[in-house]
């Protein structure tokens, strides 16, 4: 129990650490290292967008001697150390934050707009399929059923339509059974 303990105490000094240098750089006022540290911050901007800000503001100021020189490869590298757990900065379903504070944690989540919603259910569509890829395990499929009704739902479709237009298609074009693999069209 106690290097549990100990591993949350330094997963919580990491994110103190990088919270500081976070406010200094939206202190600066540089809005290459500003606006991103603080969307970072509000759920708004992804690690990976925030790493490649401060990447580029390290090698345009890195070397130039003002008092965040240092601060740029800090943040870098407790970015690189975040812990899993520590930032998600993804749509997940409806309970998650629940079933996260139940297991006594504090979930941090905020409601997406319209159009921010199908871009996350877009890239959660990606992170499935991915997941499935690897895995072919068949609870994917169950996740990516979920993630297509929810845009579908989203884009004012029904299951119903949607199985319909299915079905149509299906009717023009065929289905998979038969396995067909096109070579090429000469």
């Amino acid at each position: 129990m106690q290097q549990t303990v100990h591993k949350m105490s330094g997963d919580l000094n990491l994110k103190e650490d990088l919270n500081v240098i976070l406010d200094q750089f939206i202190q600066s006022g540089w809005d290459l290292i500003s606006v991103p540290s603080a969307g970072w911050k509000n759920g708004t901007v992804r690690t990976e967008d925030l790493i490649k800000a401060i990447g580029q503001a390290d090698e345009v100021c890195g070397k130039c001697g003002c008092s965040l020189d240092p601060l740029y490869k800090s943040a870098l590298k407790l970015l690189a150390m975040e812990p899993s757990g520590f930032r998600y900065q993804k749509l997940v379903r409806d309970r998650i934050p629940e079933i996260i504070a139940q297991d006594g944690f504090v979930p941090r989540v905020r409601v997406l707009d319209d159009g921010e919603y199908l871009l996350e259910l877009r890239r959660k569509l990606q992170e499935e399929v991915n997941e499935f890829s690897e895995s072919g395990d068949l609870e994917e499929i169950a996740d990516i059923l979920e993630v297509l009704y929810a845009i579908c739902s989203a884009k004012g479709c029904s299951e119903d339509e949607i199985h319909e237009i299915r079905a149509q298609k299906r009717r023009r074009r065929g289905g998979f059974e038969q396995k067909l693999f096109l070579i090429s069209k000469d």
